[in-house]
């Protein structure tokens, strides 16, 4: 069972959300299959079609990203995992030699401080965004390719 809630930030949460969530869990993404990145994948699976609703980014473990559309009843969040995400630098006692090497990015602090079990969720209603908690969503095991 999930449930809705408010706590205190500095956005507030819709206490009830104009559609149906049928189910939302997680699964820990392969890595070793070609093409796909390993990480955290959420997938967030509705009970009707969406119309005027659209869903927009979901929040989990201290991170964000954009949700994507899969079917009418079906949007994925996918956490890539911090491995893919290491730039390779040049290091060497001639300043020039390290000219192309970027700048580190240094993350952001999370716009919300969640439990591992929670999700947060963003939808956008006409140009309104509005956000709802998830707790507790579950983990499931990853299928084999």
């Amino acid at each position: 069972m999930m449930t809705f809630s408010k706590c205190a930030t500095t956005k507030p949460f819709e206490a009830h959300v104009p559609f149906e969530i049928d189910e939302v869990y997680y699964q820990d993404a392969p890595g070793n299959v070609k093409g796909v990145d390993s990480g955290v994948h959420i997938y967030i699976q509705i009970e009707n079609k969406l119309t005027h609703i659209t869903l927009d980014s979901v929040y989990f473990r201290g991170k964000q990203t954009e949700l994507e559309y899969i079917n009418e009843n079906m949007y994925v969040g996918q956490f890539k995992s911090e491995t893919f995400k290491k730039m390779a630098f040049i290091m060497s006692s001639d300043p020039y030699a390290e000219y192309g090497n970027k700048i580190p990015q240094i993350p952001d602090k999370p716009r919300f401080y969640l439990e591992d079990d929670a999700c947060i969720i963003s939808y956008k209603i006409g140009d309104t965004v509005k956000y709802f908690k998830i707790q507790p969503i579950h983990k499931k095991e990853a299928t084999e390719f």
